[in-house]
């Protein structure tokens, strides 16, 4: 298969790159691997901590200044060294590619490997593999006698730059004063198919930042939103100004969607849907209202309770308050389990189960003492009427 600029690629790194590992890259795998191939290597690692979305290969062209061919022939590189495993799929005419990104062996381990070291050996000479197996050995020598040589940074790459780059800059730049808060909400959304025939008119690159992501995401998961679909609100909420997302419209729009889609590939149980949807299952198929619409997405953004797991609250609390969604019932029995760690349907649905068996088995209290004696003195005095009642019958008699 043909490799394509508008081939989409996505990155599994499961670790970051140690500085021993930076060593066996630069040294040991270097005869192996042309320039590209290494640059290559370190893009794919540096991005796979940043991305979370498919992208195409032209990304990968423009940054490393080299065409799709030779891009092709250098990820060919770093899998015959075992340092890139690829996996291909095509669908609706577009092919998609993982690249799972493998860490270099540690210096050592790679010069004792009994295919590596021999390669190396051979590639570089016994003096240079000598050398760089007391490399791996010796400590690095102090520089208290060495005078820092370096060359100074110089600002020729931005001999070009004017007010009209600066401005669009500052446009794109990422803004480190918002929160790193990670949601805990487990997002299912299918970012591959929302980005697939995406416009980058209709929805700008700046409006696919990682937080925008998270957030479309989230509310996809929250309101049960096909990709297709949210594709198309998310188009709708874009500020012409600064080409940005405006979340609060989106939510907005999320909020009165009538959508019915459940994602096929994570229904496992009844739970296992948005909760929106959950309880338009409920009400037989009846709109919800904008104000339970704003408590279940509350619960899931600020309680930080599984989309799931708020399916069954809705369900316990329904069932034991006559079908009444009270906001501030719902919300003391949703902190309880916050401060329980309830954080799945097993768990919550056990914790259900144990408090139902606690109010079945719960103990009639004993009467008070004074009220055993008073029952024993009302029957003494009763007892006593009946006899003096027949003593005037039978004096009555006479």
């Amino acid at each position: 298969m043909e490799l394509k600029a508008n081939d989409m690629y996505r990155i599994e790194c499961q670790d970051s790159i140690s500085a021993n590992e930076l060593f066996s890259l630069s040294v040991l795998y270097a005869p192996f691997l042309s320039s590209l191939a290494t640059q290559l290597y370190c893009y794919l690692v540096a991005e796979a901590n940043q991305s979370v979305v498919a992208l195409p290969h032209e990304r990968i062209c423009t940054i490393l200044n080299a065409n799709i061919v030779d891009v092709e022939n250098a990820r060919g590189q770093l899998e015959e060294v075992l340092l890139l495993k690829t996996y291909y799929r095509q669908q609706n005419e577009v092919d998609y590619y993982i690249y799972q990104v493998v860490m270099p062996l540690l210096p050592k381990d790679f010069l004792k490997h009994d295919v590596f070291g021999r390669m190396y050996a051979q590639a570089v000479g016994l003096q240079q593999y000598e050398i760089t197996k007391q490399m791996c050995i010796h400590p690095d020598e102090q520089k208290e006698n060495f005078v820092d040589v370096s060359k100074p940074f110089q600002n020729r790459f931005l001999s070009s730059w004017n007010q009209q780059k600066e401005q669009e800059f500052h446009r794109v730049r990422p803004s480190f004063e918002q929160t790193n808060e990670i949601s805990d909400l487990q997002i299912n959304f299918d970012y591959d198919a929302f980005l697939q025939d995406l416009s980058f008119l209709a929805v700008p690159a700046s409006a696919r930042s990682k937080q925008s992501l998270k957030v479309i995401g989230e509310l996809a998961t929250i309101y049960g939103i096909e990709p297709k679909r949210m594709g198309v609100l998310v188009s709708r909420c874009i500020n012409l100004k600064d080409k940005t997302l405006d979340e609060q419209k989106l939510r907005s729009r999320c909020r009165s969607e009538k959508s019915a889609y459940v994602n096929p590939n994570t229904p496992k149980t009844k739970y296992d849907v948005a909760p929106v949807q959950f309880l338009k299952n409920i009400q037989n198929g009846v709109t919800v209202t904008a104000a339970d619409t704003k408590l279940l997405e509350d619960l899931v953004r600020n309680m930080k309770l599984s989309p799931s797991v708020v399916n069954v609250l809705v369900e316990y609390v329904l069932n034991t308050y006559d079908m009444k969604l009270s906001r501030s019932v719902t919300e003391k029995i949703a902190a309880s389990w916050v401060r329980l760690h309830i954080d799945s349907v097993e768990d919550a649905l056990t914790l259900i189960q144990s408090q139902s068996v606690k109010k079945k088995t719960v103990k009639e209290k004993p009467l008070p003492q004074w009220y055993s004696e008073q029952q024993e003195v009302s029957s003494n005095d009763e007892d006593k009427e009946a006899l003096l009642r027949s003593i005037r019958n039978k004096e009555g008699g006479f």
